[in-house]
């Protein structure tokens, strides 16, 4: 890192389950010369926290379209092959939902 004069930063998590972003950036003199480093460490765990939930939530929701596709896909082949039911899908006008021919 100090070669390329680059920084470099990082979410490292304690051991008591708080996250950090650690940076780490070289050090310059006033006569623009490398010497050291500086490391800050800014908390983030109130970031990671809600990252979670909100990660969570997602797949929850992701499950539930999941569950509501295959009810649909399964519809869709009952009103496929039981005309009586095609019948009762068409909607007013003669429109039909677009299962099946009819």
């Amino acid at each position: 890192m100090l070669r390329a004069l680059a920084s470099k930063e990082k979410p490292i998590t304690a051991h008591d389950g708080r996250w950090f972003s650690v940076r780490i950036m070289p050090y310059r003199t006033l006569d623009d010369r490398i010497d050291g480093v500086v490391i800050t460490f800014a908390d983030i765990t109130t970031a990671k926290t809600l990252e979670a939930k909100l990660r969570d939530k997602h797949a929850g929701l992701e499950r539930r379209v999941a569950e509501q596709s295959a009810r649909l896909d399964k519809a869709k082949k009952r009103s496929q092959t039981n005309p009586h039911a095609r019948k009762r899908i068409k909607r007013r006008g003669g429109q039909s939902l677009g299962f099946g021919k009819t």
